[in-house]
């Protein structure tokens, strides 16, 4: 069975969604660090939640809206965006 090391950072795309908002919730309640992937990072209405939640979590989001490209991208060049700049 593949070990899993929990201090490696984690991505969630679509981080504005309602799913990925609860999974980033788990995520920062369990202390970890969460990158995301969101449409608009300066809408407040979408995303001020996600930073709220930030706030009062022993985790760390970091990046939100991570070098957001328009959705005829794949998630593929997402990870590899992430790869390049060091951050996963």
């Amino acid at each position: 069975m593949t070990e899993i090391n929990n201090s490696a950072p984690i991505i969630v795309t679509g981080g504005s969604g309602f799913i990925a908002g609860w999974i980033i919730k788990q995520l920062l309640d369990d202390g970890r660090i969460v990158h995301s992937t969101v449409r608009n990072p300066g809408n407040k209405q979408s995303v001020g939640h996600l930073e709220i939640i930030a706030d009062q979590a022993p985790g760390m989001l970091k990046d939100l809206g991570l070098k957001y490209r328009p959705v005829e991208d794949t998630i593929v060049d997402h990870f590899q965006q992430l790869i390049d700049d060091k951050l996963l």
